[in-house]
């Protein structure tokens, strides 16, 4: 009795670690010739969408969120989860989509790394970089930085001394004062980039789905800051990518909708840490507030 009982508890550990494995792995899309829905977000102020279906050097598939800050519409909110009760680590990871849950919710996006990594991935873990929410900083400063002030102006590279109302952090800085600052070739992956203009009112989330023969392969760290200037974009950093790379808006009916295809099991979406949020902001008077520009 005592060695079914071991083999029966071997057996469902083996399983549980094969699933998990499983989930945190890459693996083909499912039906990737299938039509999409068309995506709109005209109910969404101060948000502009863009699709860009590449054929050259391979298939890859973009989706870009434009986001203006200039007329204090909208306002970026970064929302770290839970702190769990081990001293070294400082994040529990969730479904970005739980994460994203707000009444005032509109975008969101993937953001920091985090430690350890492995073939299975802890829930409780470390956050890799600047994980800062209302002025509190619960990760330091790390690679490269993207944050606001209290003034809500954005930017990408190292705060120092800065005033952070919100920020994530990334792996690396790709574009810088217009420039890319990183070498060409190197490996293809699935990749989330976060740029802003030089006055720091202006947004651009992009997300480069990959690892799908076929359907979208991956960029290079060359190609990603190439793309964020092509964008209008000053400064640019390299995010989590791979399976973490994910990409949401609400629609019309208030649902969260998934804009990209992450790699791996088809709808499942890798727990994260940290994620960044564009949301409505309640103005005491919003009579007084100037609108964003009209969508054409």
């Amino acid at each position: 009795m005592k060695n079914s009982k071991t083999s029966a508890w071997l057996l469902l550990t083996l399983l549980l670690w094969a699933g998990t494995v499983l989930a945190e792995t890459s693996a083909p899309a499912s039906d990737p010739n299938a039509l999409e829905q068309p995506v709109s977000v005209d109910h969404l102020p101060c948000i502009s969408y863009a699709f860009y279906p590449f054929d050259e050097p391979r298939p890859i598939r973009v989706h870009v969120l434009e986001i203006d800050l200039s007329q204090g519409k909208v306002e970026p909110a970064v929302v770290i989860g839970d702190n769990p009760p081990q001293e070294d680590r400082n994040a529990v990871r969730a479904d970005p989509r739980k994460l994203a849950a707000h009444p005032q919710l509109m975008v969101f996006v993937n953001t920091n790394p985090w430690t350890p990594w492995g073939p299975v991935y802890p829930m409780n873990v470390t956050i890799s970089g600047l994980a800062a929410s209302d002025g509190v900083v619960r990760s330091p400063h790390r690679g490269v930085s993207v944050w606001t002030n209290k003034q809500g102006r954005a930017f990408i590279g190292d705060p120092k001394d800065a005033e952070i109302q919100e920020g994530v952090g990334g792996f690396q800085q790709i574009l810088k004062a217009g420039q890319v600052i990183v070498e060409k070739g190197g490996p293809l992956h699935p990749r989330t980039a976060i740029g802003v203009n030089e006055r720091g009112d202006r947004l651009v989330l992009a997300v480069a789905d990959g690892r799908q023969p076929g359907f979208s392969e991956g960029m290079s760290l060359e190609e990603l800051a190439t793309l964020m200037s092509d964008l209008g974009c000053q400064d640019a950093a390299n995010m989590d990518g791979g399976g973490s790379s994910v990409l949401g808006i609400v629609d019309k009916n208030n649902r969260i909708r998934i804009l990209n295809r992450p790699p791996g099991p088809p709808g499942y979406l890798r727990p994260l840490p940290v994620i960044l949020t564009i949301r409505h902001k309640q103005a005491s008077d919003e009579s007084d507030q100037p609108g964003c520009p009209e969508k054409e």
